[in-house]
């Protein structure tokens, strides 16, 4: 949703609007530019555009970018792969299963965690995310 619903945060459920400085109008990315249909047609805009217009959409762009970040993308893709969820992702485990233990035989020489879960996480409740391991 990357901003578009916030009605799961309980403060803002009451009266939403009085929170908010402006509303831009969908598409538009600042007021009265039309920021495409795709992330890459506000990446686009920006690279080829003037410098204030740069400038108005870098904002835009590093927030876009923040889900992009080695400690955010890792984690969440790691974690919705994980769960299984969906049948695209029925196999994860035990394809993960199979490269850790090929991984920690050759690079780790048998040493470290067993599985690979918990090789991921530094702590034994699985809430710490090591996203470089």
């Amino acid at each position: 949703y990357f901003g578009v619903k916030f009605e799961g945060v309980k403060p803002l459920q009451a009266e939403p609007r009085t929170f908010l400085r402006q509303t831009v109008p969908l598409g538009q990315l600042p007021v009265g530019q039309h920021a495409g249909r795709y992330p890459k047609d506000l990446g686009e805009a920006a690279v080829g555009s003037d410098k204030r217009r740069r400038r108005q959409l870098s904002v835009y762009c590093d927030r876009y970018a923040h889900f992009f970040r080695r400690e955010f993308f890792v984690q969440k893709a790691f974690e919705a792969l994980n769960a299984e969820h969906t049948p695209e992702h029925s196999g994860f485990r035990h394809s993960c299963a199979t490269l850790y233990a090929a991984y920690r035989g050759a690079v780790l020489r048998g040493s470290g965690p067993e599985e690979f879960a918990e090789y991921c996480y530094r702590d034994e409740h699985f809430t710490e995310f090591d996203a470089a391991a």
